[in-house]
């Protein structure tokens, strides 16, 4: 029986990438079903039918390399899409982490040989962090009960965007430093 459903809801998800959306937010009540229809080639396939795309469930199917492809066509201005929330594993934000070139030490610090600026904020139990690079922003909520962390890709058009994204919260500056 979880053939067909898997089966029938791909094939309605195969139906959202011939839409031009500006905003597509893929969500279902059985989350385990959909991180099973999610793969880097599907995921590949939203991102250019949409400018934002939010998925709220885990997709363990989308590698880290999928996510790091996609922040370097967003940061080169290559593609229109713009921001991407997304919850990955700890594991797989990690990765994601070491291939835009941010090293997250255990003692929470930041390294990078790259010219970023790097900002924190606490609350309800979760830590954030907003690493900035050009007009690029990852923001990464991290739930330390849980090994999971909800991320965006955030693809700033305007500096006055970008300047808001920077200083309009109640954020901590943090030291990042060389490698």
């Amino acid at each position: 029986q979880l053939d067909h459903r898997i089966d029938f809801h791909r094939e309605i998800y195969s139906l959202l990438k011939n839409f031009d959306m500006d905003t597509l937010i893929l969500d279902t009540k059985s989350h385990s079903l959909a991180s099973a229809l999610i793969n880097n080639a599907y995921f590949h396939d939203l991102t250019k039918s949409c400018k934002k795309l939010e998925i709220p469930f885990i997709c363990d199917d989308v590698t880290p390399a999928a996510l790091h492809q996609l922040y370097k066509v967003m940061a080169d201005d290559s593609t229109e899409f713009r921001s991407l929330k997304i919850r990955i594993v700890t594991d797989n934000f990690f990765s994601f982490c070491s291939l835009v070139g941010l090293n997250i030490r255990e003692d929470g610090g930041l390294a990078s040989s790259k010219a970023i600026e790097v900002f924190k904020g606490c609350h309800s139990g979760a830590c954030n962090l907003h690493i900035f690079e050009g007009k690029m922003e990852i923001w990464i909520s991290h739930n330390h009960e849980e090994e999971m962390n909800t991320m965006h890709l955030i693809s700033h058009e305007t500096q006055e965007s970008l300047e808001k994204a920077k200083y309009a919260r109640k954020l901590e500056k943090m030291d990042v430093e060389s490698e």
